[in-house]
């Protein structure tokens, strides 16, 4: 419990330094909010600082999902050891193959997928805790949410959305390693 809100406060901190460098980056006295509200097209100077700061937001946020993602999988292994018929096993092949994955983009492909999602609802079942069936639905809605900000029109919230989506991904998946300890 101590080392998740450890991770967790970790996490507030690291978003809060990636929203104050990509603000700053953008050189805007307001930072990525502004007051922009439509959309940049190629050639503008500040399109091309928010793709940076969008990429360079990625890449940091990338690194910290890989790490909570590798806790997940260890956890779950660990934890398959102490209860093998809960259903923690797959829930480990899932964390590792996700952590596999070269981008969030791949691990979005590999957690939220019709059978990763009964692997989710069969612990679910087996533990008698709904709670991974609801966080992991929260999950992949942050994932999707993930993959709006970065298909959808760019604007200066862009950055300010993605920073929110990748917080708060990482937060739930916090919570679900939380749940995964809590099991006996």
């Amino acid at each position: 419990m101590i080392k998740n809100r450890t991770l967790i406060g970790a996490l507030v901190v690291l978003a809060v330094v990636v929203a104050g460098v990509a603000g700053y980056s953008l050189g805007h006295a307001g930072g990525y909010a502004s007051g922009y509200s439509d959309g940049y097209s190629n050639g503008n100077p500040d399109y091309n600082k928010i793709q940076e700061s969008i990429k360079s937001t990625e890449v940091n946020y990338y690194g910290y999902l890989q790490l909570v993602l590798s806790k997940l999988a260890v956890d779950s292994q660990n934890k398959s050891a102490k209860s093998p018929t809960a259903g923690f096993d797959s829930l480990y092949s899932v964390f590792k193959a996700a952590n596999a994955s070269s981008s969030v983009f791949g691990q979005n492909l590999t957690l939220c997928t019709p059978t990763a999602r009964g692997y989710f609802q069969a612990t679910a079942t087996n533990t008698g805790n709904s709670n991974f069936t609801s966080l992991y639905q929260t999950i992949c809605l942050y994932y999707l949410k993930l993959a709006n900000d970065y298909t959808g029109p760019l604007t200066s919230f862009t950055l300010q959305n993605l920073s929110n989506d990748f917080t708060l991904l990482s937060i739930n998946l916090l919570k679900i390693d939380d749940v995964i300890q809590k099991y006996p």
